[in-house]
């Protein structure tokens, strides 16, 4: 068997190191070396697709016509992993905090729990825990619901739906159908939440709205979820608290780095939509300077308005982005400079800071015109705010 692995992302990295493991044969098809096209992939008998890479591709295209197999990173490695409880995370904003909040928790009282998937760790690196592993807590991306078929889970939650990733699947019907695949996932008795739906909300807001250790009130959709999932486990109420009180949110998600020149900086990276920014920037009053732009992924930009709400907000846009949200904004006849770059927006705000400001990166935007990817970005960023 000669497997074809299309992308060679994190994923793509991580199940070579499994076919070799398994003495499988295997080469990489990338776009960006230009060895991704419909001549290559027929070369093998089967493909395992990157995230990345759309199902639409041409090269994948050919692959279904001649009626190839094709895998992902989890289907191929799931079927390698003793019987576990499989717990699946999506959501177009939260669901790699809610990952994250659901892992920690089931770390702290269980053993031998796995936690990853979109998050940034591949399934199959969890391959050699064995007959060890317990749980399996993954985010799930539309990317990965798209072709995702052998896995089975015991719970599927959905966070939130907002429109996104509308440059990979066209009209936000189309983008919300591939988001609620994850509900086709489910085992016979397996049991899935949709918060996509207000009233499951209702009832826990107040009991933990001054518990968090999180910034926004959006993070009640987060605790919604983990209390849901907790109950079903039979995790008690104590133990649920106390890791509550413990999670302290994740890299690059409304991080707070401190005070410089009087500013408190924030860190968002991780943000790469427009709902992402709204809840951002409503956790804040006062003056805020507010750095966003990147790679646009073909949503509407006309929520930005909304901004005013609650803050004096000055924009400095960055990246591929910029003059269509330069001129979103002027229109808006909101304060707002195209800066081109990083550097250039933290050079600019250090010039006009003042004393109790609030410095917020929530770009918005993916991260490819300037960065691999959003974790570098943030790190740029937090280089920059030590450098001020």
């Amino acid at each position: 068997m000669i497997f074809s692995i299309v992308g060679k992302g994190i994923s793509g990295v991580s199940v070579a190191r499994f076919l070799k493991r398994r003495k499988q044969s295997f080469f990489f098809l990338d776009d960006s070396s230009k060895t991704l096209n419909e001549y290559n992939i027929l070369h093998s008998r089967e493909v395992i697709l990157s995230p990345g890479i759309s199902v639409e591709h041409k090269a994948i295209q050919a692959a279904i016509k001649y009626k190839m197999k094709i895998w992902n990173e989890i289907d191929i490695s799931i079927k390698s992993i003793p019987a576990c409880f499989n717990v699946g995370v999506t959501g177009s904003n939260g669901k790699s905090t809610t990952t994250s909040m659901l892992g920690f928790l089931f770390i702290k009282v269980f053993n031998h729990v796995f936690v990853g998937g979109n998050l940034g760790i591949p399934l199959s690196q969890c391959l050699e825990w064995g007959k060890k592993l317990k749980f399996i807590i993954m985010e799930l991306s539309s990317f990965q619901l798209e072709i995702i078929k052998d896995l089975k889970l015991d719970i599927a939650n959905l966070s939130n739906l907002s429109p996104n990733h509308l440059n990979r699947h066209k009209t936000v019907k189309e983008y919300y159908r591939t988001k609620r695949n994850i509900f086709k996932l489910l085992k016979d008795r397996g049991v899935g939440f949709d918060l996509s739906f207000p009233l499951l909300r209702k009832d826990i807001k107040k009991k933990y709205t001054n518990r968090l250790n999180l910034l926004g009130k959006h993070n009640m959709q987060n605790i919604c979820l983990n209390i849901l999932n907790s109950q079903l486990v039979e995790i008690t109420e104590e133990a649920f608290q106390k890791s509550v009180k413990m999670f302290m949110g994740i890299l690059h998600r409304l991080e707070v780095f401190g005070q410089r020149r009087g500013a408190l900086w924030v860190n968002d990276s991780k943000s790469t939509s427009v709902f992402s920014q709204i809840a951002a920037i409503t956790c804040f009053a006062g003056t805020v300077h507010f750095v966003l732009g990147g790679v646009g992924k073909g949503v509407d930009y006309t929520s930005l308005e909304r901004l005013m709400i609650s803050s004096v907000v000055f924009f400095y846009v960055i990246g591929t982005e910029s003059l269509i949200l330069l001129n979103l904004l002027k229109k808006r006849k909101l304060n707002v400079v195209c800066v081109g770059n990083l550097d250039n927006a933290i050079f600019c705000i250090s010039k006009r800071i003042r004393v109790g400001d609030v410095v917020l990166f929530s770009p918005g935007c993916a991260s490819f015109d300037q960065f691999i990817n959003y974790e570098q970005r943030g790190f740029f960023f937090r280089r920059l705010y030590h450098a001020v």
